[in-house]
């Protein structure tokens, strides 16, 4: 959960931006560059929804596990 974190935050906007401005000097041309900014946001969005539906799929499992322990402390 933490690297989907690091990705999503951190790593997928840099890496979008250095990609951006990389094809912006090869190609010599601006809006070659922010066309490819462009095409990329979509990545990152998902990126980050991935995130989320990862971090509420983390809480749930975490709720079932603690009642599936609870099921089991019955005393005898």
């Amino acid at each position: 959960m933490i690297w989907s974190m690091y990705l999503a935050i951190i790593f997928i906007p840099i890496f979008t931006a250095a990609g951006s401005f990389t094809y912006r000097d090869i190609t010599h041309d601006g809006f070659a560059g922010i066309g490819f900014l462009f095409l990329f946001i979509p990545l990152e969005i998902i990126a980050i929804l991935m995130f989320i539906i990862g971090c509420i799929g983390g809480i749930k499992k975490r709720k079932i596990k603690k009642q599936n322990e609870n099921l089991y402390d019955v005393p005898l």
